[in-house]
């Protein structure tokens, strides 16, 4: 199904949602934050999940508070592949030596200032949708289709 979060456009199963990427390991599958993660989402928000397919309640969550804002941080891979992606995003992975050039054949460039990217929100909850090789180097990413997204989502409750 192909949803457009502005500016990503994606095309996922969301019948086959990875709830616990056990090879991106940049947060520890830590669920004692949870409780507190999913009292602060909004109905909206609780949407966004559920249009992906995920199961909140199976999400690792990573807490941080800093100067009085609480930041949960998660993170999910979907099985799928990219229609559309913000230049700057581009940029990067056309650095990668596994890509080349082959995603300029692939994918609609979207063309939009930093501050735009900053817009990719749902009230507090801002969201990205990556390249899973950012995250794991193993063979099965090294490829530009290689049939996954990583959603990183960031939470912040201001107290």
């Amino acid at each position: 199904m192909i949803y457009n979060f502005y500016p990503y456009t994606i095309d996922i199963d969301t019948k086959h949602i990875i709830d616990f990427p056990h090879d991106i390991t940049i947060l520890d599958k830590d669920k004692s934050s949870l409780p507190q993660f999913k009292s602060i989402l909004t109905d909206e928000q609780m949407s966004f999940f559920k249009k992906l397919g995920v199961d909140i309640n199976k999400l690792g969550i990573d807490y941080h508070s800093y100067n009085n804002i609480e930041i949960f941080e998660t993170h999910f891979l979907l099985r799928g592949k990219f229609i559309s992606l913000p230049e700057l995003q581009v940029k990067t992975y056309l650095n990668i030596e596994y890509f080349g050039k082959e995603i300029l054949n692939d994918i609609n460039v979207i063309s939009l200032s930093e501050n735009d990217m900053n817009k990719n929100r749902i009230g507090n909850m801002q969201y990205s949708f990556k390249h899973p090789i950012i995250y794991s180097n193993k063979q099965i990413y090294q490829k530009w289709n290689c049939g996954y997204i990583c959603c990183v989502i960031i939470l912040k409750n201001y107290k």
